[in-house]
């Protein structure tokens, strides 16, 4: 008869939720790869734990090790990714979503991330691709319209820019940055009436607290600006 292993007692996330990014969390994840280190599951659970607790290095290791062992893991995969985006490695990080891609083509946040790293590492037409690869396959999808609003704006396609802020604000009236977003393109074209009336907007939705003040005072100037 075959001699069985010693049984290895898995931790439950959901336990460690509260703790998450506690020492006490980390090391509950640790002890079981005592006995079963090839458990891609755990490995990937630890690496969720040290990202929390901030150890981004430990967080990135773990996460290739739960790959090495589960390589079509998407999830292991675009949280590495977002990892090495935190880093600024974003080489590393768009290897990653794409591989997501690759796996899981409709995979809405990778197409998001992709977007994210190719336009803050430069790759402007690359940025743009992936929103609109994410738009067109999620029309109601809020964010991808904003950034791919915003790149579109980067580039000066100030045009489209502002179709896809109007789409956005249809979707959604209460975003308060698209509101602010459409009265920067707008009065770009030289919209002074749609203009006004989206910074208008801007400011009876955005509350004024510190991370907002510069941002309400520049659109009170705009505003001003315009109706002057």
């Amino acid at each position: 008869m075959a001699r069985r292993g010693p049984t290895v007692y898995l931790p439950k996330p959901r336990l460690f939720s509260a703790a998450v990014g506690t020492d006490a969390a980390v090391a509950a994840y640790r002890e079981p790869l005592k006995l079963k280190p090839d458990h891609a599951g755990v490995h990937y659970n630890l690496a969720i734990a040290l990202k929390a607790k901030g150890d981004l290095d430990g967080a990135i290791a773990e996460y290739r090790e739960a790959i090495r062992l589960q390589p079509d893991n998407v999830n292991a995969h675009n949280n590495l990714g977002l990892a090495l985006q935190t880093k600024g490695d974003h080489p590393g990080a768009i290897v990653q979503y794409r591989i997501v891609i690759g796996l899981q083509p409709d995979h809405v946040r990778a197409h998001n991330n992709l977007g994210n790293s190719l336009q803050t590492s430069g790759d402007l037409d690359g940025a743009i691709a992936a929103y609109r690869e994410l738009v067109n396959a999620h029309p109601d999808h809020v964010k991808a319209h904003y950034n791919l609003g915003v790149a579109l704006q980067t580039k000066g396609d100030i045009d489209s820019a502002a179709q896809q802020f109007r789409t956005l604000v249809s979707l959604k009236d209460d975003y308060a940055d698209a509101h602010y977003a459409l009265g920067e393109v707008l009065r770009q074209k030289g919209n002074k009436t749609e203009a006004a009336q989206a910074y208008r907007r801007y400011l009876s939705l955005e509350s004024d607290t510190p991370d907002t003040h510069e941002r309400r005072e520049k659109a009170r100037a705009r505003l001003k600006e315009l109706e002057s």
